[in-house]
């Protein structure tokens, strides 16, 4: 095997520049000569075998064991970071750095450090170090490291509903084994990777009207990546469950909302399509909520519904409620008031009449009775006659 070219460094002599056409070449280093540096300027250069350290040549030992080597475990999707722990006192040109058994060019060392660089994400490697000195060459054993998979590209809501939100999942670069989709900060299921660009997935068993924060981690060799874009969205509410009428007389209606499931903030009462009222909706156990409407023409059939807000979602329209409202009291007729000042004032007049009847009746009734017994008294004095005679 060829001996690797040495290092160039710059020593410079006690007299300056070097001259080639001096037999030392006027380097004050006797393991350095004088090459070409360039541009007709000439420099000292390490000989084979040695390299530079603090301005002078130093030998270079041939390693009696392997080299060894330790890679780290940062966080990197397309480089793998490692320390060269033995030799301590190496060369770069000495040093190959072996990835899947071949040789990179592709590699950074600065001091006992080193990088391997442009790796895909989310692909495992084998890592060996190769050192050759003085044309004896030594190799490490063989390490493996994975890069991280790369963060899902974009993240975006295609649809949601009552109960479900689909996604659509744009993948990054690299090798992917699955994805995990987070809501909430939990774990809301998994899905395996697939062929081509994108990803579809489904989010299922939600709560109606409710706000949910929703992200993806992307898996690959038991290594996640980091978070994907974050969504902040939520389901549509449901509607009212029912609407029951109370009461309505001819120019308003009274009805109960039962509430649906789930959230929602408010209620849009629609009377012949036309918003009335807007209802709050209440946090608390009670679940209707009453609402009055009034100004209604009488005689007239009117369809209520109403619809649910949540979020600033509106729901589905609830079932329609048809009433009709009653017919406004003629001005001909007499009021409820008339009739029961009416009925008041023959009742005190019917009082009055009897009251009258008992003080101008009765004494005519007592003078009739009283002639009565008068004649009867006459009656049995000619009765005692007759008996004498």
């Amino acid at each position: 095997m060829k001996t690797p070219p040495s290092t160039t460094v710059t020593l410079i002599p006690l007299d300056g520049f070097c001259y080639p056409d001096l037999s030392t070449g006027n380097c004050s280093d006797p393991h350095s000569r004088c090459v070409d540096g360039g541009e007709e300027i000439f420099i000292c250069s390490c000989i084979s075998g040695f390299h530079d350290m603090n301005g002078t040549c130093v030998v270079v030992q041939v390693p009696v064991n392997p080299p060894k080597f330790s890679l780290d475990t940062v966080h990197a999707t397309s480089s793998i970071q490692g320390r060269i722990l033995y030799p301590q006192v190496i060369t770069s040109t000495a040093v190959t750095i072996l990835v899947d058994g071949k040789p990179t060019p592709i590699i950074h060392i600065y001091g006992t450090y080193f990088s391997v660089n442009h790796l895909s994400p989310g692909i495992c490697y084998t890592i060996q170090l190769a050192l050759v000195v003085n044309s004896v060459s030594r190799r490490s054993e063989v390490q493996t490291r994975c890069t991280y998979p790369d963060a899902p590209n974009n993240v975006k809501i295609l649809q949601q509903t009552t109960a479900k939100i689909a996604l659509n999942i744009t993948k990054g670069l690299g090798h992917f084994d699955h994805f995990i989709v987070y809501v909430n900060g939990k774990q809301q299921g998994t899905t395996h990777n697939s062929t081509g660009s994108f990803i579809y997935y489904v989010i299922n068993s939600l709560d109606a009207g409710m706000s949910y924060t929703v992200y993806v981690v992307a898996v690959a060799n038991g290594l996640r990546s980091a978070v994907s874009n974050s969504l902040q969205t939520q389901t549509n509410p449901f509607p009212p469950s029912k609407i029951v009428m109370i009461k309505h007389d001819h120019n308003s209606i009274d009805v109960n909302i039962f509430k649906g499931s789930g959230h929602a903030d408010y209620y849009n009462v629609y009377v012949n399509d036309r918003k009335v009222k807007q209802l709050v909706v209440s946090t608390s156990t009670i679940n209707t909520v009453l609402c009055h409407i009034d100004g209604l023409s009488p005689h007239t059939l009117y369809s209520i519904y109403v619809i649910a807000v949540s979020n600033g979602y509106n729901s589905t329209r609830s079932q329609e409620l048809h009433i009709q409202t009653d017919v406004a009291a003629s001005n001909s007729q007499l009021s409820a008031g008339v009739i029961a000042g009416i009925t008041v004032a023959c009742f005190v007049g019917t009082c009055l009449l009897l009251v009258i009847s008992w003080f101008v009746i009765r004494p005519k009734l007592l003078q009739r009775r009283s002639d009565q017994q008068i004649l009867l008294g006459s009656n049995n004095l000619f009765n005692m006659k007759d008996d004498r005679l």
